[in-house]
């Protein structure tokens, strides 16, 4: 029964780590993606993450294409 305790214990432990973790993922997908408040139905956390590298990828293209428009300007001028 001790050892059952103990794994009981345990699995606690790693679930609050767990929700932790979540909760920063929820974090850094709200601050890439962030869900507007007139959306009536929100996606689940799992479903942000599943869409987080295409949405990445999409914000590094646009951020890079803003840049070197920014600069050609520059150099224009």
């Amino acid at each position: 029964m001790v050892e059952s305790m103990k794994k009981i214990q345990e699995l606690l432990t790693e679930v609050e780590g767990l929700k932790k973790i979540s909760c920063a993922a929820a974090d850094l997908i709200d601050l890439m993606d962030p869900v507007g408040e007139d959306i009536v139905e929100k996606p689940s956390l799992l479903q942000r993450l599943q869409e987080a590298p295409l949405k990445f990828s999409s914000y590094v293209t646009e951020t890079t294409k803003s840049y070197v428009l920014t600069a050609l300007g520059l150099l224009k001028s």
